[in-house]
């Protein structure tokens, strides 16, 4: 049983901790290693404790207050990213531009806030626009991404750890692209080594942007397959089988594509197509 989406990661999780017959055919580790993929403020707790590399957080908490968003505020200034601590699919997520934005958002409950790891003057540049010409009706603010997706296996190793560039637009990627990156393959190793010591066992993706030093950042982690999967599939790497063969110990026959260089692009109608 493999996890597809943010909620599977637990519940997965909690059955093998439940049912131990049934642990060996879950691509899972320990509950309390997949919580830290299900609350984002838990991955930046973790990311910190082994030294490993995040975009800046903080939230509102019963003992500080505001006190650690204040200090974000501080160091990073504006625009800084708010989203549900517990959220997926990039819901509810906002950019907050200024002190206005700000008060307005240390007012909902269970938000995290980071910095923003993006070019900050396309934020600006956009607010203006929108005040002097008006708002468009659609439009999207995302630079690309980047991903590391890895398995960490049944004897607590790393697999194969697959880079990737992705442009994306409305919450979805519509560009995916191997990339090869000493620095994210090497991000990806320290990522796998510390969850595997935390107990996790099965797919591990760690997304990631450019931050303003130039250096990869990872802003979520997740314990599942992406949206991606099927895309670096045909770019080489074959996720779904690397897990099935942990799990069974045995290899399984993919007669998957042979590695392509060229970047996928998808489309409504037609879904993913190698570009010519």
């Amino acid at each position: 049983v493999l996890p597809g989406r943010d909620r599977d990661v637990t519940v997965l999780a909690e059955m093998a901790s439940d049912e131990p017959a049934l642990a060996a055919r879950l691509a899972c580790g320990s509950p309390v290693s997949a919580r830290l993929f299900e609350d984002k403020w838990l991955s930046h707790g973790f990311a910190c404790e082994n030294g490993l590399s995040f975009a800046a957080s903080a939230v509102v908490s019963p003992l500080d207050g505001t006190s650690g968003v204040e200090r974000l505020v501080e160091r990073h200034g504006y625009p800084l990213v708010a989203k549900p601590r517990l959220g997926f699919a990039s819901r509810n997520v906002k950019l907050i531009m200024n002190r206005r934005q700000l008060d307005a958002a240390l007012r909902v409950p269970g938000l995290i806030f980071q910095e923003h790891l993006g070019d900050a003057s396309r934020a600006a540049g956009f607010l203006a626009d929108c005040e002097a010409e008006g708002l468009p009706l659609h439009y999207s603010l995302e630079a690309d991404k980047f991903a590391v997706q890895t398995l960490v296996r049944r004897d607590g190793e790393a697999g194969t750890i697959f880079c990737t560039r992705q442009s994306m637009h409305a919450g979805r990627s519509v560009e995916v692209e191997a990339i090869d990156s000493a620095e994210l393959h090497q991000l990806g190793a320290n990522y796998a080594r510390a969850f595997a010591a935390a107990g996790w066992r099965g797919p591990l993706n760690i997304q990631c942007q450019l931050s303003a030093d130039g250096r990869y950042r990872a802003y979520e982690l997740n314990g599942r397959l992406t949206g991606a999967t099927a895309a670096r599939y045909f770019l080489g790497y074959d996720e779904v089988g690397a897990i099935i063969e942990d799990l069974l110990g045995c290899p399984i026959p993919s007669g998957k594509v042979h590695g392509s260089r060229l970047p996928l692009k998808f489309h409504k109608t037609a879904g993913a197509r190698l570009e010519d």
